[in-house]
């Protein structure tokens, strides 16, 4: 899952760089507009910094200190039996909770495009649909950690023994 997150981020990074030439003077709603170098530096600023928190910073977290990184019952499921098969799965779940990130920053990238470019195709509701499936998976993603990393087995009490008296 890694190779198709880092494809993923460096083909954003490519259009981001790429597309600047075709972006206008001023980006964005009347009344409301940036100069194109200061939205690139900003994309480019969320391109880098969000997805990078994400998975790289959140394993960095998890390898180098454990106590900060929010997961269900982490004290349970970081101990040292199951620290390296807990980590391996965070990992993938990482990077796949990352990707959706990436198909959002450039999918409002394209709109910011394709306002600019009124010969190309114009994006219409499909576009808000897409960004909605997206946050809707940022949503529901961590339910999958919520799942995978259950609440620990309780212990199993020892029967005392001696036999319990009855009140009378």
């Amino acid at each position: 899952m890694s190779w198709l997150f880092h494809l993923a981020w460096l083909g954003l990074l490519g259009f981001l760089v790429g597309s600047f030439d075709l972006l206008p003077a001023q980006v964005g709603d009347p009344g409301k507009t940036v100069a194109r170098e200061s939205y690139l530096a900003l994309m480019l600023g969320l391109a880098v910094l969000v997805p990078w928190l994400c998975t790289h910073g959140g394993l960095l977290i998890a390898r180098r200190w454990p106590r900060h990184f929010n997961m269900p019952h982490k004290d349970y499921w970081l101990a040292e039996p199951r620290r390296a098969a807990s980590l391996a799965w965070m990992r993938g779940f990482l990077f796949a909770l990352g990707l959706p990130m990436l198909l959002l920053l450039a999918s409002v990238h394209y709109e910011a495009l394709s306002t600019a470019q009124p010969s190309w195709p114009q994006p219409g509701a499909w576009l808000w649909g897409l960004h909605g499936l997206l946050v809707l998976a940022l949503c529901l993603l961590p339910l999958a950690a919520f799942r995978r990393f259950p609440a620990p087995p309780r212990p199993v009490e020892t029967k005392s023994r001696r036999p319990r008296q009855v009140r009378r």
